[in-house]
């Protein structure tokens, strides 16, 4: 694991920190690094009003997500695996889709809080509290959530085994009694056609409101506009995240082209047919890079993408779907249709690759963002999606660093910390940490760096009949990993 001096991270807070943990692949070299990069990364969402707006807000010490008491059995158990105290006193968390939680990180392993972690969790078990909450929904979204916190424990590399390990157990039998029957979880709602049937959200992209967050009705309907991609040899359209993610969510990737299916039909037979996808690497090729030229992030693996690539045109879309994943009462995985989040990306220019290492290539793209809110899904409001605000902040998680923020002040002589506030980066520039790259080279280019199958060509084709493939392939991954092994030992 590559560690990163902190006062590093603060003085060139960015996305290109989603590239830490896999520097440590041979292939992966970090140059050239610059004081102002671009900020941004997947972390804890601002749990501001609604997201439309750009204020950011803390969120509140006491979270009433499953029931309207503070006190209730059930918002204490998740208050104390999703709520966090940082260093300067702030208050983060509650009803975000991840749990503030990195590979480093000491909170819950060891002192008061692994006490009162342990004793909220006895007092579930030890009082049935799975009974004081009979909704499937909520029952779900605890399970979720709780599985999440699990994952993380299962580190056998990291400090603290005891202390995960008496976790890991009871956090097994309370993600066991929570399970729903197999027809409950194939009778949870439809998330996004909720979302779309609630007219909360524009339902296309307009060039002149260009910031106004879209989510297209037509996403999922079959021979539609939007065509579901698969890549041959992984378990998903975006292996990464399934990787990252430990299988706990189903990713699905959807790809629209101005001249709608046909013509996005026709650009990936294009691209298939291609007949030299692939080319020698004659040097540190560029993978993604800051826009203002300060630094970028290379690969001096073999065999690189060819530049002559044929490019899909300027107005297509790309959407990235994040979906929940349960464990039934059988124990078996299953997908569910609960959206957990939808990323959309509308590529506005496609320059050459020269023009893109120049610099001189302009804003390449809009981004816009949904999250599931629990509070929202639960009172039935928008299919419980919200709009990730253009301003809104959060702590780096996916493929960041693996130190805990929260908990290590970082300093350097030149730029003091006197807040957490300050170390948070632009959700919505995240994609582009890692998707910054012109046109098609941002969707396959770092599934060639990070993805399973190595300098590959990645090639793309349309599984939008096959979407329980996707599933299958996720759940088929997940049985091969440890987490899910000691998992299943620890509810026999």
């Amino acid at each position: 694991m590559l560690h990163t001096p902190l006062h590093a991270y603060q003085k060139h807070q960015s996305g290109l920190c989603v590239f830490l943990i896999a520097v440590t692949a041979s292939t992966i070299q970090l140059s050239h690094p610059g004081p102002s990069q671009k900020e941004g990364g997947l972390g804890t969402i601002d749990n501001e009003p609604p997201l439309s707006q750009s204020r950011n807000l803390q969120v509140s010490q006491n979270q009433t997500i499953f029931d309207p008491d503070p006190n209730h059995l059930w918002n204490r158990l998740h208050n104390q695996f999703y709520l966090r105290t940082a260093w300067d006193g702030r208050t983060y968390g509650g009803d975000v889709l991840d749990p503030l939680l990195w590979r480093e990180t000491e909170y819950l392993l060891s002192g008061p809080s692994h006490e009162q972690a342990i004793r909220v969790l006895d007092e579930f078990l030890s009082t049935n509290a799975e009974g004081l909450i009979i909704d499937p929904l909520k029952r779900a979204l605890l399970q979720r959530d709780l599985w999440a916190v699990f994952d993380w424990l299962c580190d056998t590399t990291s400090n603290h085994q005891p202390g995960r390990k008496e976790l890991e157990r009871k956090l097994a039998q309370v993600i066991q009694r929570l399970a729903l029957t197999p027809d409950q979880v194939r009778s949870l709602p439809n998330t996004y056609s909720a979302a779309i049937a609630s007219k909360a959200f524009a339902t296309g992209y307009d060039p002149d409101r260009h910031e106004t967050p879209f989510l297209p009705p037509d996403l999922f309907r079959p021979n539609g506009p939007w065509v579901c991609l698969g890549q041959s040899g992984d378990v998903s359209g975006a292996p990464v995240h399934t990787s990252f993610f430990s299988g706990r969510s189903l990713f699905l990737v959807f790809m629209r082209l101005p001249g709608g299916r046909d013509a996005t039909l026709a650009y990936l037979k294009q691209l298939t047919d291609y007949p030299k996808p692939l080319v020698p690497n004659s040097g540190n090729y560029t993978i993604t890079r800051d826009p203002r030229g300060n630094s970028s992030v290379g690969t001096n693996a073999p065999l690189v993408l060819n530049p002559d690539l044929p490019q899909f045109p300027s107005g297509t879309q790309v959407a990235l779907v994040r979906r929940m994943m349960l464990i039934d009462s059988h124990g078996e995985l299953s997908s569910t249709c609960v959206t957990e989040s939808v990323q959309i990306r509308v590529f506005l220019a496609i320059p050459s690759r020269e023009e893109w290492l120049s610099g001189h290539a302009g804003d390449l793209e809009d981004s816009f963002e949904f999250r599931l809110s629990r509070s929202q899904l639960f009172a039935g409001q928008s299919g419980g999606l919200r709009a990730v605000a253009k301003d809104a902040r959060e702590f780096s998680q996916f493929l960041a660093h693996p130190f805990d923020l929260l908990e290590i002040r970082p300093n350097s002589p030149s730029s003091p910390s006197t807040s957490t506030d300050k170390l948070r980066g632009r959700i919505l520039n995240s994609c582009t940490s890692c998707h910054e790259a012109p046109g098609i080279h941002s969707l396959l280019a770092t599934r060639m760096m990070f993805g399973s199958r190595g300098p590959e060509f990645p090639g793309l084709y349309d599984c939008s009949s096959s979407l329980t493939d996707q599933a299958s392939g996720t759940i088929e991954w997940k049985h091969r990993q440890y987490n899910w092994g000691l998992l299943e030992g620890l509810w026999k």
